[in-house]
């Protein structure tokens, strides 16, 4: 369990014995996964994270393992439960959302998913009455930049200028922060080791994890080229959608809901834990279904997403079919489709 938490650990570690540049390196990011060793994992990970995680997951590098993997799951697990909680109706039960596969998954493995979520979670709460707040929630996302592909965007195009301020001045001071304090050469290892990250795309033993649709591409045994066009084209086709969609500010909820699902069909390098920020447009989605009566498919698409997000890997790999890119752009599809198509429904969330 939680084995790719040995890797936050062992960066934090390092970073505070003044080692950041070397969680780069494999050998001493092994050298310093001594509690994996010790539980007989039989693998390793490599730290492909900017520092600015490294920066923010310092403090459980203070703790001993066991504590720090307590801290990070239950404290992420938190405040993604509060976020869903004022997201969804009261009456909404809440043990079939905390018994989410995805982020049961995500505890298994030992991932970020919950704090990732719960940035465009807090967004979601704030953008219409903190809009700086907000913003500055979704500048954590500087730690996982690939998910914040559409914020600029929407925030830009729906005249959301507190809240691109908030956001811009959170991501840099992350980034001027973890320079200062890790120093300039981890960032220089970090750049190097893009390829590493890029290696990976290529790799069959990877593409099961991924849901996004270069990897659906790669599953129908298309190349390389022809996977990395076809996610070019969708990522082009999304960007243009959300941006005329928060062009009608159609509230703040509605423009952060779109902002995680536009993110996956953005980029390549989606794996199956990061499905836990979709729980964020989920739920608004919901909460307007409950509010103002079902559409066609929302039920549908949305209980698809809950059980496929179980079971991606196996659908992938015993299937070889892209179920989740086609379920991530669904769900796109009909948030864009309630706002747009019903003016009632454009509400500040």
């Amino acid at each position: 369990m939680a084995s790719d938490f040995d890797t936050f650990w062992a960066g934090a570690r390092l970073a505070g014995a003044g080692q950041a540049v070397s969680a780069y390196h494999d050998l001493a990011l092994r050298d310093a996964e001594t509690y994996g060793a010790q539980l007989g994992r039989g693998q390793w990970f490599v730290y492909l994270y900017p520092p600015t995680f490294m920066l923010l997951s310092l403090p459980l590098g203070w703790l001993p393992y066991l504590a720090a993997l307590a801290v990070f799951l239950i404290l992420s697990c938190a405040c993604w439960g509060f976020c869903m909680r004022a997201l969804l109706p009261a009456p909404w039960p809440m043990l079939p959302v905390l018994a989410f596969p995805v982020g049961l998954l995500n505890l298994v493995v030992g991932q970020n998913g919950y704090v990732s979520a719960a940035c465009f979670g807090v967004a979601a709460l704030l953008l219409e009455r903190r809009p700086i707040f907000a913003g500055a929630a979704l500048g954590v996302l500087a730690y996982k930049p690939h998910l914040a592909v559409a914020v600029p965007f929407i925030l830009v195009a729906g005249r959301r200028w507190a809240a691109f301020c908030g956001c811009a001045a959170m991501a840099f001071a992350l980034i001027l922060l973890s320079w200062a304090v890790l120093g300039a050469a981890a960032w220089r290892q970090f750049a190097a080791s893009s390829a590493v990250a890029s290696a990976m795309l290529q790799s069959r033993e990877v593409w099961p994890k991924l849901v996004s649709v270069y990897a659906g591409g790669r599953a129908l045994h298309a190349g390389s080229q022809v996977s990395f066009g076809v996610q070019a084209v969708c990522g082009v086709v999304a960007l243009v959608a959300v941006t005329q969609f928060a062009l009608r500010r159609p509230g703040g909820g509605a423009e952060i809901a779109a902002m995680a699902p536009a993110a996956m069909l953005c980029t390549p390098y989606v794996w199956d834990y990061d499905l836990v920020c979709l729980s964020i447009p989920m739920a608004w989605l919901a909460a307007r279904g409950a509010r103002h009566g079902w559409r066609d498919w929302e039920k549908t698409v949305l209980g698809a997403i809950y059980v496929a997000s179980a079971g991606g890997r196996m659908i992938n790999l015993q299937l070889g079919v892209p179920l989740l890119p086609l379920l991530i752009a669904a769900l796109l599809v009909l948030i864009l489709r309630r706002v747009v198509s019903d003016r009632s429904d454009v509400l500040p969330a």
